[in-house]
């Protein structure tokens, strides 16, 4: 994969660096954005392509999100506004598979930029190779190339440059930003002359195309001498880095200009008459970058600064974490609205160094969307990811990757280090096509003995095969594996799913039965529905396993693979999941209540306790959490996960079986089931349920941050082995600072 160096040192004395070593860092890393916007903006422009923000019952908003290191090709992922349903969308780990025959390479940056109009989804491939300056094809020649696709992601094909005489460099589709009548496209390599005329070198251009994408013309700067601005450019000023199109104005970002300072000029709409912002009240220095995203609504101009520090040059765990500025229409009366030298914005966003806030920005209505491509997961590695705030600055979550902990985590979306999640991002209108169902976790039970493959130590080595059909449409096939744990389905349709085979680590689970595989059904508001009884796999090795499928939050689902010495069938055999949740907003214990969970389901002469499997003291189903007398709280240790410092904690739970008829004992332990004395008829050996309590008040050691993590129950008779239900419990707590 390319490095994409992100200025670490660049508050530094500038006289170290040489012209060579700037050109180089610049080839390297050009930072390019989606046009800010793209097509999704708040944009007066009568012909730009504004976004409803109530559409057709048939279409939906989405965010496009720009990963260009992705898979070494780049990719885009589409999004819900509200960030809770992804999906990879066009290029990366899927490629482009309605156009085989065009194939992504290595270091194309494929998606360095995004934007749509009403009939096509434009994307900037910056580092696509072409031509050298001689006119003939040559490898590791980045001239840039713009794809473009219809709205549902198929049909792709390269608009045609042939007439621009694009060379090594030149970067074409560093930005975009579409409109209903043109197609508008930096490429910040740009020379202003030939090549020999080193004195304008690397000027930049803006190229304008018909809403097509083809008739492409140079618009602004870069060969185009009737062009005006060129009188203020310089070497390495690296006009187009962001585009953004108002009603009246074509703004344009040069990240590099004013020495490597940036600068954004504001044109008409004829590409002439342009003019600097004022960004003197900002204090920009060497790297800052400004200009290099923009967006912005009928009132402000919203520009990325991805070098700018939150502290002072001799403060190095602070540089580049970056900055959204604001100005006015008119480029004046400009503020650092997030991150960079705001500091309390910087810390409520918990910045650090390197993170590039503000890689890219899109707004829509009173929210605002930054893009942060070099940020870290929790586990450290830089990822990138999406931040969503008040488009005055307040209210702002991590909304997608980083460190989100949200369903889309950069773990769900298995984002890697380097692929610069967030490197651009725009708004649109698309049809509803697919949705994402994500596999929250594989339980996996032997004997007793329990652990999960994603919230444990255990390495997540395993892939799924699935078939899917939605509302009787034709079978799909598709893998989930570590890098791909999101299941696409259709658009608010039924669809049924089908588990054909399952690898663990080096064995692979199919069913007993061919025609008998594990089936369940995904309704349209994305909830499970007929959950069948457990189905037998045989391995490779020839053990058996019974395959069971939970689903407790919608959008997600739990794989369940249980061989509990072949005491259970799939006759009797249940697998379900529930949430306990503490948001830290009351001392008050949060409690998961199951009383009367058997109501229903089991007789009242049954007697069942509750084990955790994988206990050190569980030798034959009797452990006893806090004695046996139901006098003293059952308490039971748990291992979670702190998201905010990726550390393992140990948090103590209180977990209760609920006798029937004996309303006195209400701290009996979860593991017992034997006759109690109490009631009119002094029975009650039976369970009624549970429950399992986090109180802060046990747990007062922990730390602020936020936890997650999970634990397995079985619940079984102790008398009927045709009794039995595996259980999973998962846990989000939330200590919150202490005032």
């Amino acid at each position: 994969m390319k490095n994409y160096p992100f200025q670490s040192q660049s508050k530094r004395s500038l006289s170290i660096k040489t012209l060579s070593f700037l050109l180089t860092l610049f080839l390297l890393s050009s930072c390019s954005k989606g046009g800010g916007s793209g097509g999704g903006s708040d944009s007066q422009n009568a012909s730009a392509n504004v976004v409803n923000e109530n559409p057709a019952s048939n279409m939906q908003n989405y965010l496009l999100i720009g990963a260009k290191g992705r898979s070494e090709t780049g990719s885009v992922f589409k999004c819900s506004l509200d960030g809770t349903d992804c999906v990879e969308f066009l290029g990366g780990k899927i490629g482009l598979p309605s156009s085989p025959e065009l194939k992504l390479q290595n270091d194309d940056s494929f998606g360095s930029s995004i934007s749509a109009n009403d009939k096509y989804i434009f994307i900037g491939s910056n580092y696509k190779n072409g031509f050298d300056q001689y006119n003939k094809p040559a490898a590791k020649n980045p001239n840039g190339a713009i794809y473009k696709c219809d709205l549902n992601g198929k049909n792709c094909t390269i608009i045609a440059t042939d007439s621009l005489k694009l060379i090594t460099n030149d970067n074409f589709g560093t930005s975009l930003f579409a409109t209903k009548d043109a197609i508008y496209t930096g490429a910040i390599g740009r020379d202003g002359g030939t090549p020999s005329q080193t004195n304008l070198y690397d000027f930049g251009a803006v190229f304008k195309c018909d809403s097509e994408g083809a008739n492409c013309t140079e618009f602004i700067a870069g060969k185009n001498a009737n062009s005006t601005i060129k009188k203020d450019l310089k070497v390495n000023d690296h006009l187009g880095t962001a585009i953004y199109i108002s009603n009246s104005n074509i703004y344009i970002g040069a990240k590099d200009k004013n020495n490597f300072n940036g600068s954004v000029f504001k044109c008409d709409l004829s590409g002439q008459n342009c003019i600097q912002f004022d960004t003197a009240p900002l204090k920009l220095i060497t790297n800052d970058n400004f200009g290099v995203s923009l967006s912005g609504n009928e009132n402000n101009i919203f520009i990325g600064g991805i070098g700018r520090d939150s502290g002072q040059t001799n403060v190095p765990d602070l540089y580049d974490t970056g900055s959204v500025f604001q100005c006015d229409l008119n480029g004046k009366n400009c503020l650092e609205l997030l991150g960079g030298q705001n500091q309390t914005s910087r810390k409520a966003l918990g910045l650090a160094v390197n993170d590039n806030f503000g890689s890219s920005i899109a707004v829509i209505g009173d929210s605002i969307y930054i893009g942060a491509m070099n940020r870290k997961d929790v586990s450290g590695k830089r990822t990138g990811s999406v931040f969503k705030c008040k488009i005055d600055g307040t209210n702002c979550n991590e909304l997608i990757g980083g460190k989100s902990i949200n369903l889309n985590s950069s773990n769900t979306l298995s984002l890697k280090e380097g692929d610069l999640f967030g490197s651009s991002i725009t708004i649109v209108t698309l049809p509803k096509t697919e949705t994402g169902f994500i596999l929250r976790d594989i339980y996996k039970t032997i004997a007793k003995s329990s652990y999960s493959l994603f919230n444990s130590n255990v390495t997540p080595v395993f892939s799924a095969q699935i078939a899917t059909a939605c509302d009787s449409s034709e079978v799909t096939n598709q893998e989930l594996n570590p890098d791909s744990k999101i299941l696409k389905l259709a658009k608010d349709k039924n669809c049924k799913i089908s588990i054909t085979s399952l690898k663990l680590d080096k064995e692979e689970l199919k069913p007993t039965d061919p025609s008998t595989a594990l089936q369940f059904s995904v309704d349209n508001d994305k909830k499970t529905s007929a959950l069948d009884k457990a189905v037998l796999y045989t391995s490779t090795s020839g053990a058996k396993y019974y395959l069971n499928i939970t689903s407790n939050n919608p959008g997600t689902f739990v794989i369940g693979v249980t061989d509990l010495e072949k005491r259970f069938t799939a006759s009797n055999f249940n697998f379900v999941s529930f949430d306990l949740i503490y948001d830290g907003k009351t001392n008050a214990p949060s409690v998961l209540d199951k009383t009367n969970y058997y109501k229903d389901k089991v007789p009242a002469s049954h007697s069942i306790g509750y084990v955790l499997p994988n206990s050190k003291e569980d030798k034959a189903h009797t452990i006893t959490w806090g004695g046996d007398t139901g006098k003293n709280p059952p308490t039971f240790n748990i291992n979670i996960h702190n998201l905010t410092d990726s550390s393992t904690n140990q948090i103590t739970l209180v977990g209760n079986s609920i006798p029937g008829n004996c309303p006195t004992y209400t701290n009996w332990p979860l593991t017992t089931a034997v006759g109690i004395a109490c009631g009119p008829e002094a029975s009650g050996n039976f369970s009624k349920g549970f429950t399992v309590k986090f109180d802060p008040a046990l747990n007062a050691s922990l730390a602020p941050g936020k936890y997650v993590g999970g634990f397995h129950l079985q619940a079984i008779d102790w008398h009927d082995p045709n009794i039995f239900q595996n259980i999973v419990i998962m846990l989000d707590i939330t200590i919150p600072k202490k005032p």
